[in-house]
């Protein structure tokens, strides 16, 4: 894991407030910076509402930043991993405070890079003196 982000969403919305394109614009500018990396995005609700409505709003959330980061960025889509919404089953606070609820209603971007890929590779030829 190269760095993290977090970005959170309002109550029951999936849309991405000016805060949370611009940790997103910080995440692509450090990828664009890199080789052999890949984005990982996992969205998450608070418990408030039923687990499915929860289900499909995560969903919505991963979805809203991975089409962020392409639109905006022009990340490709190799360079996506998959994404997916957990709901409300990996609560990272507490969900009977409305402070804990709202650390809850997120999405985490990771930035994961292979480090055989991000080196500079020599490439020898291998030849025979056996001729």
């Amino acid at each position: 894991v190269q760095s993290t982000a977090t970005v959170n969403f309002r109550v029951g919305s999936a849309v991405l407030s000016p805060e949370a394109k611009q940790q997103l614009d910080e995440v692509a500018a450090a990828a664009a910076t890199m080789r052999g990396y890949v984005i990982e995005v996992q969205g998450f609700a608070s418990s408030d509402g039923n687990a499915r409505a929860n289900k499909a709003l995560s969903e919505r959330r991963a979805k809203a930043v991975v089409d962020y980061l392409i639109m905006t960025h022009n990340v490709p889509l190799r360079r996506i991993g998959n994404s997916y919404g957990y709901g409300g089953t990996q609560a990272i606070a507490d969900n009977s405070t409305r402070e804990g609820r709202m650390e809850n209603r997120r999405v985490e971007v990771k930035l994961l890079v292979s480090r055989g890929l991000n080196q500079n590779v020599e490439v020898r030829s291998t030849t025979s003196d056996d001729q």
